[in-house]
């Protein structure tokens, strides 16, 4: 059987409860012989945008632009630690939020049409 998970973030880039769980189902799969697939943001330019893992399953990291989110929430927060005090962090928080905001869409749209891209595709 082949199967195909989509999530937004995978490892090694998070680990949450939904990374660990996707994880564990495409690993139980692969060693029942099942082909997996993982269709996941490429959010770190250093990352293969296909790569055959050692368990059996595939990651393919979509997206032109999901990488641009990251980039720049970490130059902001750079930035606004070295400018403004610690004392006002939930100001810095929303200013993080808005500012941050455009790219955020930005890199799920590009996501979302590789997506779309991949799927029609094969």
């Amino acid at each position: 059987m082949n199967i195909c998970m989509v999530i937004w973030r995978f490892f090694p880039c998070s680990e949450g409860g939904a990374e660990r769980q996707c994880l564990k189902l495409v690993t139980n799969f692969s060693e029942q012989g099942h082909s997996c697939v993982v269709l996941t943001s490429r959010l770190n330019k250093g990352l293969a945008v296909d790569e055959v893992m050692p368990k059996g399953y595939r990651i393919q990291r979509l997206g032109r632009f999901a990488w641009i989110e990251e980039a720049f929430r970490q130059l902001f927060r750079t930035i606004r630690s070295k400018i403004f005090s610690s004392e006002k962090g939930q100001v810095n928080d929303a200013m993080e939020f808005w500012l941050v905001f455009p790219f955020v869409w930005l890199s799920r749209l590009s996501f979302m049409f590789a997506l779309k891209s991949f799927l029609t595709k094969n």
